[in-house]
């Protein structure tokens, strides 16, 4: 009798050839959540170890910090903090690059170790970092004209990261291939994104009220987060990123777009110079309040 087990089928994003004649057809949100999961059935243990770096690293230095502040030592506690602070961003950004190498390298066949896929990705950090503090700036500066201009570059720009892994866009460039894949296709793309996040909200709502009566039940419920609705939204975007690839019909981004990212951009910087003023200025104004307001203590014996 034989045991021979039959191969996992890894779903492989759609290819050119198989566009439709109008050179828009996506798979639909529930194709794209299954073709997902089947992906992440053959990683997750993977992905679960880096999800938790980022975790681990926030603890550690947590601890130490907090270690320095009970034996007195401010200074060091501070500097922990700083410290802790940059490790984080960096974890967090190699977190996301590696977790693209590994989805990407399987979704074709291949293999990654979870190392190799940070090892990978070392030398285009300073790369990542200027993507990713463009798209926060971009984000900041949409959202401070109007809720509805910042849910529309959000969805815009939201690939802007795959498009810097997987075809070595930079800075400017890869928001605006996001945005060139999107072009055309705004709704189609926000309905999938609103799905998939219906979806796993849904599902880890239910997850926590189901493991919430157990002793554990929130440690439980942040790993189900860690290692599985995370690592799902990044596979998920993933095949949608690829079906947008093997569909787009513009060749470039609309020259709009850079004239619109500018404005963004400049927005954003002074909100993130104003706001903080803005609030220092709020908090000093109330401390000088409240001193003036304090009851003078009667010196006279």
């Amino acid at each position: 009798m034989d045991n021979d087990v039959s191969p996992v089928s890894i779903p492989a994003p759609i290819s050119s050839s198989s566009r439709s004649s109008g050179g828009t057809a996506l798979r639909g949100p529930i194709e794209l959540f299954k073709a997902a999961y089947e992906l992440y059935k053959d990683i997750w243990g993977k992905l679960l170890v880096i999800n938790l770096i980022p975790a681990a690293v926030a603890i550690c230095g947590l601890i130490l910090a907090g270690i320095s502040l009970l034996v007195g030592l401010w200074p060091l506690a501070v500097a922990v903090w700083i410290l802790v602070t940059g490790a984080v961003i960096f974890v967090v950004i190699m977190n996301v690059a590696a977790t693209i190498h590994i989805i990407d390298t399987k979704s074709k066949g291949a293999d990654c170790a979870v190392k190799d896929a940070y090892y990978s990705n070392f030398s285009i950090f300073w790369s990542l970092l200027l993507v990713y503090l463009i798209c926060i700036v971009v984000w900041l500066g949409s959202y401070v004209l109007l809720i509805i201009p910042g849910i529309y570059v959000g969805v815009s720009i939201s690939f802007a990261f795959f498009a810097r892994v997987i075809d070595g866009k930079t800075g400017l460039s890869a928001l605006a291939e996001s945005q060139r894949l999107v072009s055309g296709r705004w709704w189609t793309v926000f309905g999938r994104l609103f799905a998939v996040g219906v979806m796993l909200g849904v599902l880890t709502i239910a997850v926590s009220i189901i493991l919430g009566i157990l002793p554990l039940g929130q440690l439980a419920s942040d790993l189900f987060v860690a290692g599985f609705v995370a690592p799902m939204a990044v596979i998920y975007n993933y095949y949608l990123y690829s079906d947008l690839k093997a569909t787009a019909t513009s060749a470039t981004a609309r020259p709009a777009f850079s004239k619109l990212m500018t404005v963004f951009i400049v927005v954003g910087i002074l909100a993130a110079i104003v706001f903080p003023m803005i609030s220092v200025a709020g908090f000093l104004a109330i401390m000088d309040n409240l001193h003036s307001s304090a009851p003078v203590p009667n010196s006279s014996m």
